[in-house]
């Protein structure tokens, strides 16, 4: 096994790792990373006409998994304001 080798098998296991704990923190969205390496959520239910006037949007996306953790608290935050109106 080369360095090279254990290095990918390393950021797989923790883009595996990320993925799961975003499932588990969010089970409204599906999460999900492209083969170029970005992270996408999309959620499993439409969203509503007060969740839209809020700013709620269908998928959000971002280059990292802490980034799309962050994007994902700011559509849960929105979705509240929304259920709040």
């Amino acid at each position: 096994m080369t360095a090279d080798t254990t290095h990918t098998e390393a950021r797989q296991d923790h883009a595996k790792t990320a993925q799961a704990e975003l499932a588990a923190a969010y089970p409204e969205w599906t999460i999900w990373r492209s083969n170029t390496g970005r992270w996408y959520a999309t959620r499993k239910a439409p969203i509503t006409k007060a969740e839209g006037t809020t700013g709620c949007v269908r998928t959000v996306h971002a280059v990292d998994p802490e980034g799309l953790a962050e994007k994902l608290a700011d559509q849960q935050k929105r979705a509240q304001k929304a259920g709040a109106s």
